[in-house]
């Protein structure tokens, strides 16, 4: 350790980022890309996982309140 030079750090440094950006674009590449999902398949999927549209729900607690008149 008595050699020891920033310059060697840097070096070492520099390196390993390249070669961690190299192995990630390589591996990023080799993955699908979300493909790009219309709105009524995105709404058809809400539905199968159990959410509600924001109208529903209005609609349901509308119905759902008694009558105030007297």
């Amino acid at each position: 350790m008595s050699n020891f030079h920033i310059k060697s750090l840097l070096l070492g440094i520099g390196i390993g980022i390249v070669l961690t950006s190299v192995i990630s674009m390589v591996y990023s590449f080799g993955m699908q890309p979300m493909q790009s999902l219309s709105d009524k398949e995105i709404k058809d999927r809400a539905r199968q996982m159990g959410m509600i549209e924001s109208t529903q729900l209005i609609k349901s607690t509308d119905s759902a309140k008694p009558d105030s008149k007297h």
